[in-house]
């Protein structure tokens, strides 16, 4: 009998009528899949360390852009030949938007029966810290990690707004280095942002940026003050290449340079990094199961 994991986490920021996990469990049953079942909670990392993965040809994450960055880990770190399924029931779920996927985890349950497999991007920082959307330093990663879970329970996405308007954060500037490769600049913005998928509830930049061209887009966002910021969000959604409020590179691989070690979010989750990283893609790293171009 196939083999399945399945990584659930209980507290991600939608709620539904029905049992999840027990869906899952139960389609996957219709499939002839043996299954076993983790909650990615305190104990979750004890617990998979002593699991025995051998057979395991399916991954299946149920929550958000974090659960999918824990499955996505799990398969690397463990060099499984096994697929990836996303069921969403995250606050923000922007690995699912970007790989349009249905938001519906009922629907999404379904295409668990999707033979077809397309592969994917993977970004790692310090050889260490998988993502699949990107990560952020600055004022960026302030909102993200200051919004409350209990807030993006019940608002969603739109938490992160909210917490903008209520927390009243200052925009406050840094300076960044960068090098690609081919050049070394120092640059000052609030915000640094390495991105390998983009897609929030629909709204979709301009801006080329795929999980499975082998690229990442580094940003720096230079605006000052609240209402630029606005701004920024416009041009960063409207123009190919942004106009104002944005430096932008693409490469296979960035070496970041903080002046002192800073709070960042990586997939939505909070992790403090070194004042020196090392960010690169690995192309096709994972293949998503219920994902068609």
């Amino acid at each position: 009998m196939k083999r399945a994991l399945i990584i659930y986490n209980p507290n991600a920021g939608i709620k539904v009528g029905n049992n999840i996990s027990a869906l899952v469990q139960k389609e996957l049953q219709k499939l002839d899949y043996s299954i076993n079942l983790f909650f990615l909670d305190k104990n979750y990392e004890k617990n998979i360390s002593d699991f025995d993965f051998n057979g395991i040809s399916l991954v299946i994450a149920i929550g958000g852009d974090g659960t999918v960055k824990v499955a996505a880990r799990t398969i690397l770190e463990n060099k499984l030949n096994a697929k990836l399924a996303i069921v969403p029931f995250g606050s923000a779920n922007i690995v699912a938007t970007s790989l349009g996927l249905p938001m519906n985890p009922h629907k999404a349950i379904k295409t668990l029966r999707n033979i077809k497999n397309s592969p994917i991007d993977v970004g790692v920082i310090n050889d260490k810290y998988y993502f699949i959307v990107g990560f952020s330093a600055g004022y960026v990663s302030d909102v993200v990690s200051r919004t409350a879970t209990k807030l993006k329970n019940r608002f969603g996405f739109g938490s992160y707004f909210i917490s903008v308007f209520t927390k009243n954060l200052e925009i406050k500037r840094k300076k960044f280095f960068i090098d690609d490769g081919k050049q070394k600049i120092w640059i000052k913005g609030n915000s640094l942002i390495v991105l390998n998928a983009c897609n929030f509830y629909g709204f979709k930049p301009k801006m080329a940026i795929s999980p499975n061209d082998g690229i990442l887009d580094l940003l720096v966002m230079t605006n000052r003050n609240f209402w630029t910021l606005m701004a920024a969000g416009i041009h960063f959604l409207i123009f190919r290449e942004p106009r104002q409020y944005f430096f932008h590179m693409k490469a296979k691989k960035f070496k970041v340079r903080f002046k002192r070690p800073i709070t960042c979010q990586i997939d939505g989750d909070y992790i403090e990094l070194p004042k020196n990283i090392d960010i690169k893609i690995i192309p096709s790293a994972i293949k998503i199961t219920n994902y068609v171009q």
